[in-house]
């Protein structure tokens, strides 16, 4: 039946063109070959038969006629190429041609069915890709068009690996170049992008010498089509550029060939990315010692050293950085062999400042001090002693800050070494004034290790002739070293201070603030024992008006809590608005304090100048926490004061205003609340929660709440159902949809995020005092007013039944009055955080100036 169906179907040719004959040819051809296609692939998969080349030729001769009469081939056809592509190396190249023209000339629906089909997560195009199937896969790509080959190169496997990826995986020669060749040129960069990342890199730091081939056959073949720089110079993560890849791991050789083939100007570019100074090439290689590949670069490259504008740092500053002494030596050489003024090329190379940082390199060797011995630095600094003009050299050592860096570090063997040699350095200051009783006292290294502070007293015992007069010396931000040693947890440091003379008075009156606000931690937590000793020494001891004494020394105005004025619209302008806007408000003389929920960034806080000192915006970013002497503490929200200042105010004045600011919004708070009675308002807290990008900040209460309310502080005015009438009234017009109200309710800072910050809020507890008091006097009256509110709040019975059974037992508890019930279930309708945010508004916004109800309730 077989012989016959196959010569049938062989035998076929046009004259048979009646619809007659091709049906019956067609089914007649198709029932005889499907048992034996059965067979055959099912043998293919259990590799039970040999190739048997008569069946094969009745398979495809059953797809072809199948295209021929009716452009396509059916599910079962498309199912067997696809079994036959999956066992490709069991049928001879012959055949291989056969099928793949058969595919080639499919139509693109077709040809997408098929290889659209994927095994485990594997596209079934990718399993040909193997250096065994080169042949194969070359006959395959070049009969294809372009539509088809573009569909393949975009198919990727479930670990996002692109046909080029395979390729590159077997570290092949032909079968990456052969990949390759099929890639159109415009599409090249983007495809070797994909690549090179966590493909061909590896490639670089293989020790095998086919990896080796085949890096340089990539080389070769970007070289031809003018992609070679953009291959080098990829910016990708640290160690996943190619130069990174070459300099890490010190393929001289692979360096070698790559420079050969770049144009001059082209050579520079290779050795830069826009990473860190450590992500450098040269800084690796460096790193590594891999001096074979520097010498190398040096002699093929001779101007990398002197003109090298595009590096963040070069690496002569690096190696001190990282206290790599061997590069002196090898560089000698260099200069030697080129025939250099061994003395003028070091002053050139040293005594400039490098081109973007402006930082010598002694200053790096405070770093140097922090990762390497102290033995180390020594030998750097003499290496550098040695080659310069002692003149040059003590420029350099005075310019630099390398005893402050060295004392930071708690490297005190190197400071020791540095003030026997050198004692000039004992009264050189920072450019914050800080001298270097304020650095030993000073640690920003991540964890404190307690031999530190051992080494600083030991120090400090050893120095105390020369560091005595320095310990109650203020630097620009206003810190002692005594309060620097407290607030980086060097308690023991602090007592040696106290016990020379140190006088907690000063850091008192100076800088306040900067114990009580600031939360003085080593990793974020709070460190209790250094609290312990603030208090003691009487840092919590301020009234409320001394607090506002201290702000009136810095601000013109006699009373500045007269008036406060919500500023939360201008900040809705745009950004290009809000200066002008703010000006104008600050010419009628008018001071703003109000917490501001803004982004949460990692500087602790911002100090904005606008229009040349003419308004001042002080503003906190981060949460203060303020210490009490039971050991509990508050967390103090982001702030904001703007205020005008008097004439002659500068920068120093701002830094050391703040620390005033951000206390005394605090005790301005409780001001109120013992004032008021405001428990409402008692408790609040901040709980950021991250959600992509965006930083929201969700207070429960507000400090500004209790702020709003300076104003209404005398007034005696009820809150009554005329009262809640006439603000229904005033707002149903401004809001037509519950959305607008919502939006109104969230406060949207135009910037680069456009983050939006919940503000407002009444705590439930007293809302539902309130809603009580309100039934008992006027439920009336009240009733019809909330159903004419219903326009715009939407409220039903329904949302009575979302509420849990716990809050239904709660509310009804209020009242065991039917009629009272059914009214506050209709109020808990709006949902009770709606309710309260309409409340708090009415009295916020019209001035219902009475809170007698909520406290006697």
């Amino acid at each position: 039946m077989l012989a016959i169906s196959s010569g049938s179907i062989s035998g076929y040719d046009s004259k048979l063109s009646t619809p007659l004959i091709k049906k019956a040819t067609f089914i007649g051809a198709l029932a005889a070959t499907l048992f034996t296609t059965y067979q055959y692939c099912k043998g293919l998969k259990k590799q039970k038969i040999k190739k048997n080349g008569k069946t094969f030729l009745a398979l495809i001769t059953n797809i072809k006629f199948q295209i021929l009469i009716a452009g396509n081939i059916n599910a079962l056809s498309m199912s067997i190429v696809r079994r036959l592509f999956l066992n490709c190396q069991k049928i001879s190249f012959a055949q291989f041609q056969i099928l793949f023209k058969i595919v080639a000339d499919l139509p693109i629906k077709n040809f997408k069915e098929i290889f659209s089909f994927k095994i485990k997560g594997t596209p079934l195009f990718h399993t040909i890709i193997h250096p065994n199937k080169i042949e194969f896969l070359d006959f395959f790509l070049q009969e294809l068009t372009d539509e088809k080959i573009d569909f393949l190169l975009n198919q990727i496997d479930e670990n996002q690996n692109t046909f080029l990826h395979v390729a590159s995986r077997h570290n092949d020669k032909r079968l990456m170049l052969s990949s390759l060749s099929r890639v159109p040129d415009l599409d090249l960069m983007t495809h070797l992008n994909k690549m090179t990342i966590d493909k061909i890199t590896p490639l670089v730091s293989s020790e095998k010498l086919q990896c080796y081939y085949a890096t340089k056959a990539i080389l070769d073949y970007v070289t031809q089509k003018n992609c070679l720089l953009s291959l080098l110079t990829q910016e990708n993560a640290q160690l996943n550029n190619f130069m990174q890849r070459i300099c890490y791991f010190g393929k001289t050789e692979l360096l070698i060939y790559v420079l050969e083939k770049l144009k001059p100007k082209e050579k520079l570019r290779i050795f830069c990315c826009s990473g860190t100074d450590s992500s450098q090439p040269l800084n690796l290689a460096l790193e590594r010692k891999q001096f074979t590949l520097l010498k190398r670069v040096l002699d093929l490259l001779p101007e990398i050293l002197f003109n090298d504008p595009s590096h963040t740092m070069s690496f002569i500053h690096y190696s001190c950085r990282r206290g790599i002494p061997d590069i002196f030596r090898h560089i000698d050489e260099h200069l030697s062999k080129h025939q250099y003024n061994l003395q003028s090329a070091w002053q050139r190379l040293l005594s400039n400042l490098d081109n973007l940082n402006e930082v010598n390199p002694i200053s790096y060797l405070g770093e140097c001090s922090r990762n390497t011995s102290s033995d180390t630095a020594i030998c750097i600094l003499e290496e550098i002693k040695r080659r310069l003009k002692i003149e040059v050299f003590e420029k350099l050592l005075m310019d630099s800050e390398i005893l402050h860096q060295t004392l930071q570090n708690g490297r005190c063997q190197f400071a020791e070494y540095l003030i026997s040699r050198y004692p000039q350095l004992a009264h050189q200051k920072k450019k914050d004034n800080k001298n270097i009783c304020h650095s030993l006292a000073f640690y920003s290294n991540g964890k404190k290790h307690e031999l530190l502070e051992e080494e600083r007293i030991e120090f400090f015992n050893r120095n105390l002739k020369m560091l005595s007069p320095l310990i109650n010396e203020i630097d620009n931000n206003g810190n002692t070293p005594l309060l620097l040693s407290y607030g980086n947890g060097f308690e023991e440091l602090a007592k040696c201070f106290i016990k020379q003379g140190a006088c907690p008075v000063i850091a008192n009156r100076i800088n306040n603030n900067k114990l009580l606000a600031h939360t003085w931690s080593v990793n974020g937590s709070l460190d209790f024992k250094s609290a312990k000793y603030k208090l003691s020494s009487g840092y919590m001891h301020f009234s409320f008006k001394e607090i506002l004494a201290s702000i009136r020394e810095f601000n013109s105005f006699e009373n500045p809590l007269e008036e406060i004025i919500d500023i939360f619209e201008v900040f809705n302008l745009p950004l290009n608005q809000q200066e002008a806007v703010l000006l104008k408000r600050a010419e009628k003389k008018e001071i703003w304090i109000k917490p501001l929920y803004i982004k949460m960034a990692k500087t602790g806080h911002a100090i904005t100048l606008i229009g040349s000192q003419k308004l001042v915006i002080l503003q906190n970013r981060t949460p203060y926490t303020v210490l009490y002497e039971d050991g509990t503490s508050v967390d103090l929200p982001p702030a904001m004061l703007i205020f005008k200042p008097k004439k002659g105010f500068s920068s120093n004045d701002i830094i050391q205003l703040q620390n005033y600011v951000f206390f005394s919004l605090h005790e301005l708070k409780n001001h109120l609340q013992d004032q008021l009675n405001l428990q409402l308002f008692s408790s609040y807290s901040l709980s950021p929660q991250k959600t992509g990008n965006c930083t929201f900040v969700n207070p429960k209460g507000s400090v500004f709440a209790a702020l709003a309310l300076v104003r209404i502080q005398n007034s005696s005015d009820e809150i009554n159902s005329e009262s809640i009438k006439n603000a229904i009234d005033a707002v149903k017009p401004k809001f037509n949809s519950w959305n607008e109200f919502n939006k109104w309710r969230m406060l949207k800072v135009h910037g680069e995020d456009a983050d939006r910050y919940l503000i407002g809020g009444i705590e439930s507890k007293a809302l539902l005092q309130y809603i009580n008091k309100l039934i008992k006097k006027s439920f009336k009256e009240l009733l019809p007013h909330l159903k004419e509110c219903s326009s715009f709040f939407p409220f039903d019975g329904k949302n009575w039944n979302m509420l849990s059974s716990s809050h239904k037992n709660f509310y009804n508890n209020i009242s065991r009055n039917e009629e009272r019930l059914v009214f506050i279930k209709k109020i808990l309708a709006l949902n009770h955080q709606i309710l309260n945010e309409l409340i708090f508004d009415y009295i916020h916004l019209h001035e219902l100036k009475s809170l007698k109800l909520l406290t006697e309730a």
